[in-house]
């Protein structure tokens, strides 16, 4: 069993650094749309990935879970 460890810290500096060099001579409008674009194309990823009817979404009516060490509704 010979496996290569994640180098997470590695993983995430890169990353950061990658989108740093992307996005630091934009306007903070640019910015958010740069961000939403990157959004969508990651939901739209994440479709297609889905098995059929799974969208990975909650329903409208589902309530979100209660924050840590608050009481559940009855």
């Amino acid at each position: 069993m010979n496996e290569t460890p994640i180098r997470a810290v590695e993983m995430v500096r890169a990353i950061r650094d990658k989108i740093y060099e992307e996005t630091k001579d934009l306007s903070r409008e640019e910015l958010k749309e740069f961000f939403r674009r990157e959004a969508a194309a990651m939901r739209q990823e994440r479709q297609g990935a889905q098995p059929e009817g799974q969208s990975g979404r909650r329903s409208e009516a589902a309530e979100p879970p209660p924050p840590p060490g608050a009481r559940a509704r009855r």
